[in-house]
């Protein structure tokens, strides 16, 4: 692992910054390695840092390849709101989706449709569930909190479940929560609803947080939120 790391810098993301420190993550799902170093670091310094780090990436790769394993759906089906839901493909003259019985997705393709147009049609499957669940989550929390975003925007995001543009008053959400429990997606929209209110997370957002919704941090802990 030691000698993968620091002979294939390639394997490693490096982004150089105007900072004085070195600085290590490990992406959560993917178990990328980034690094953050100052601008002229030599290379020989940042193989240094990894080797002296090259243990702690290990557990953090496990423990990455672990959830990837337990969140793999069965061949054949998909996780929708938390539930394991069957897939059942079918040919038709139009293309469709339709949840019936409510552990079984029919997904009707075109008779050309290869796997790349499936994915795209539960993608958008996902998106407008997504979609029709803040609607329905939205208005109440915004009225509770006594604010009011100018839009809800939903994308595939890699690192995080939700982001908020403050002046914009923009919130998106990681199309992936489509296949987490309802709570776990509320959590998400409370969190950067409350941003347009305190933007860090500090002790007044987590106040804020405790006050609306007391057991944020059970589903913050169960999403792995940060």
């Amino acid at each position: 692992m030691t000698k993968a790391i620091t002979s294939a810098l390639s394997n490693v993301d490096i982004t150089f910054k105007p900072i004085k420190h070195l600085y290590l993550r490990i992406e959560r799902d993917s178990g990328r390695v980034k690094i953050s170093a100052p601008k002229g670091t030599k290379m020989r310094a940042i193989e240094t840092f990894l080797r002296e780090k090259s243990h702690w990436i290990l557990q953090k790769q496990r423990a990455a390849r672990k959830r990837r394993a337990s969140n793999q759906p069965p061949p054949g089906s998909i996780k929708l709101w938390g539930e394991q839901v069957r897939l059942q493909i079918e040919r038709g003259k139009k293309r469709a989706v339709t949840q019936d019985p409510p552990d079984v997705l029919r997904i009707t393709l075109l008779p050309g449709d290869d796997e790349i147009r499936q994915e795209q049609v539960l993608d958008q499957y996902y998106r407008d569930e997504l979609s029709q669940k803040i609607k329905q989550l939205a208005p109440h929390w915004e009225h509770k909190l006594k604010v009011s975003a100018n839009e809800y925007r939903v994308k595939k995001m890699r690192t995080r479940w939700g982001s908020c543009n403050i002046p914009k008053q923009r919130i998106w959400l990681n199309l992936w929560l489509a296949e987490k429990p309802i709570e776990q997606l509320e959590l998400v929209l409370v969190h950067e609803l409350v941003h347009l209110i305190e933007p860090g997370h500090g002790g007044r957002f987590q106040a804020l947080m405790t006050q609306h919704m007391p057991d944020w941090r059970d589903r913050d802990k169960a999403l792995n939120l940060r």
